[in-house]
């Protein structure tokens, strides 16, 4: 954290920024943080075991699992998106924003870091999401498949979303 005042200005004028760093692989450190911003940005689905989410596991196994996070430098989780790694693709499980970083861009970076990496992702996506169904289809992804009916704990539906790129 980083404090920063006008030339001349009270001290009650001063102004709080945070250096956000760029994408970047999360760690093991990183599962108290993740498990509380999950409970917190999803608390219908962290209440459901369907929808478990074992940061533990996911962090200490990159081979199967990558999971991206934009934070500040106090190492706080801003953003992150967690990805299961399959053969030729990645399936996005989860993306999250702390409410007073929403509407930054944060997302579409970890976004674009993990198309660099993969060139074929996939996703589910609540039907009324409509802000992220707009991120994703800005950044190439489209629907494929029927709604799935009642895929949320509190009966919301889902679409399955994909985006292909080629390879150069």
């Amino acid at each position: 954290r980083r404090s920063h005042s006008s030339h001349g200005s009270s001290a009650s004028s001063h102004h709080i920024f945070y250096v956000v760093r760029q994408p970047m692989l999360l760690h093991p450190r990183h599962a108290p943080q993740l498990r509380q911003l999950t409970r917190n940005t999803f608390p219908v689905e962290s209440a459901d075991p369907r929808f478990a989410h074992d940061w533990d596991h996911y962090l200490s196994h990159p081979e199967l699992f990558l999971v991206l996070g934009r934070v500040d430098d106090d190492d706080r989780i801003l953003c992150f998106v967690a990805c299961a790694l399959r053969a030729a693709s990645a399936y996005v499980m989860l993306i999250g924003t702390r409410p007073d970083h929403r509407r930054r861009g944060y997302a579409r970076d970890l976004l674009r870091e993990l198309h660099a990496r993969h060139a074929n992702t996939q996703l589910h996506v609540r039907v009324d999401n409509f802000l992220a169904r707009e991120l994703y289809a800005g950044m190439g992804y489209s629907r494929s498949g029927p709604v799935l009916r009642r895929h949320y704990p509190d009966g919301g539906d889902a679409l399955y979303m994909r985006r292909r790129t080629a390879r150069r």
